[in-house]
């Protein structure tokens, strides 16, 4: 808890000087038990529609596939979830432990997980190619054939990830301008390659260890969605400090709106345990995460 105030005090300490933009800033209350959803909520809610082409291909299509997994009753909007892995591995099925975004197919969300090529040393354009697999499932959910599967049209449109997934859906945010994107959710994502040695390697895997290309700090503008970034303070694989090079990023960039939920303790102290670490689902406040999603209805 020492490290993790730390970050909150230092951050507290900037809104109180009434930057502009500062009140754009928000972090989640520690959560109470009936706050939070265990990291397989949603784990009996089995795909509708799945390894769905998203794009041609010629070759390994399976990582150009994505599964639709729908609501029992109206669909309100669409989550677009970008799997972990370093960007090395990793499939569309880890959605099994994101509890809080699988289970919003009982809120009415229609929840779309797609794979994506994955990077190679050797290829330097493995950011390019990624993030272009990414823009074409999201294009994907707009077309005839996902409305037939039951995706919804003109409904909210939010791109989610975790880990690697959570740099994606924050490079999505930032690049895609044309409105079509109404939120965005980082769960342990990296944000910025310079705040550690974790977040820099993964960063070489995206760029294949050559020069490196923005991070979501870098491209967050007034004009960026809102997003919402959980992480658990005891993360080893990212660390945490990414929340806090958001923030700064957040108040230079002229203020989109970011909420934060830093993983440690319970609203009565009691610490979260392994929630706390890189998968920290199981310990956020799906409480305000819920009342965030129905904001984007609003928005």
């Amino acid at each position: 808890m020492a490290v993790a105030g730390i970050f909150v005090f230092a951050v507290v300490g900037i809104l109180s000087g009434c930057r502009p933009g500062a009140e754009h800033l928000e972090f989640v209350a520690d959560p109470a038990r009936r706050d939070i959803v265990s990291v397989t909520a949603g784990a009996d809610n089995f795909a509708d529609h799945t390894d769905v082409n998203y794009r041609a291909c010629k070759t390994n299509c399976a990582r150009n596939q994505l599964d639709v997994y729908l609501p029992d009753g109206p669909a309100v909007g669409t989550i677009v979830f970008f799997h972990g892995g370093g960007f090395e591995g990793g499939s569309k099925e880890l959605v099994i432990v994101m509890g809080m975004i699988k289970s919003q197919t009982e809120r009415g969300w229609v929840v779309v997980t797609p794979n994506y090529r994955l990077a190679r040393p050797t290829f330097a354009s493995s950011r390019n190619r990624i993030i272009a697999d990414a823009t074409a499932a999201l294009r994907w959910t707009r077309s005839k054939p996902a409305v037939d599967m039951g995706v919804p049209t003109g409904a909210p449109l939010v791109v989610a990830g975790h880990s690697a997934g959570g740099t994606i859906a924050g490079l999505l945010a930032t690049t895609i301008t044309d409105g079509s994107i109404d939120g965005w959710v980082s769960i342990s994502g990296i944000l910025d390659w310079t705040v550690g040695p974790n977040s820099s390697a993964v960063a070489d895997v995206l760029h294949a260890d050559g020069a490196h290309g923005p991070s979501p700090v870098e491209l967050l503008t007034a004009d960026t969605p809102p997003g919402y970034m959980v992480h658990g303070d005891q993360d080893d694989v990212v660390e945490f400090f990414n929340l806090a090079a958001a923030g700064s990023a957040t108040l230079e960039a002229g203020a989109p709106n970011l909420t934060f939920d830093l993983v440690d303790r319970t609203a009565n102290g009691t610490s979260l345990g392994y929630a706390r670490g890189h998968i920290p689902v199981g310990g956020a406040n799906t409480t305000r995460f819920n009342s965030w999603l129905d904001d984007r209805l609003d928005s």
